[in-house]
């Protein structure tokens, strides 16, 4: 029974850290999204053709398009959601002049984003660690030997 008690932990812990990621990705990008009100970082880049984009950005990245991977649960892990949402600022920051309303906003994002995972990450690890403390739990309990009955007196003796 123990082994199959691992199996079902284990299952169980790769549900939850799958949940948590969503949760913590959602949440996150949320936050991200409200402190830009004016939605600078929301579409393509592209669309608007801005001048020599191309030679500077590679790998442009926006709101939408990340947003559309957290739905789809399309990140395996925090860490790729949030090197995506670092990549939306740092192009945002070599794109744009130091100063300009875009860059300010850049340079806000990716401060906050640096909080925002470092809380997720303690959240998730303590929702992982409530989990298995109570899996331990739960094997001790199955794993006891029979309740010993030696102290208890037989209805006979009554």
């Amino acid at each position: 029974i123990n082994e199959e008690l691992a199996i079902k932990f284990k299952e169980e812990a790769e549900q939850l850290q799958k949940k948590c990621i969503s949760v913590a990705c959602r949440g996150i990008l949320l936050g991200l999204m409200r402190r830009d009100p004016q939605q600078l970082f929301e579409k393509n880049p592209l669309l608007s053709n801005p001048s020599g984009y191309k030679d500077v950005i590679k790998n442009p990245v926006w709101f939408d398009k990340i947003r559309d991977k957290v739905l789809e649960d399309k990140y395996p892990t925090l860490g790729s959601f949030t090197t995506d949402c670092k990549l939306l600022c740092t192009n945002a920051l070599a794109y744009n002049p130091p100063g300009s309303i875009y860059w300010k906003c850049a340079k806000e994002l990716f401060d906050v984003l640096t909080v925002m995972q470092r809380r997720a990450n303690k959240w998730m690890t303590a929702l992982k660690d409530s989990h298995a403390k109570a899996w331990r739990r739960a094997t001790q309990h199955f794993s006891k030997s029979p309740t010993d009955t030696s102290n208890t007196k037989d209805s006979s003796e009554v």
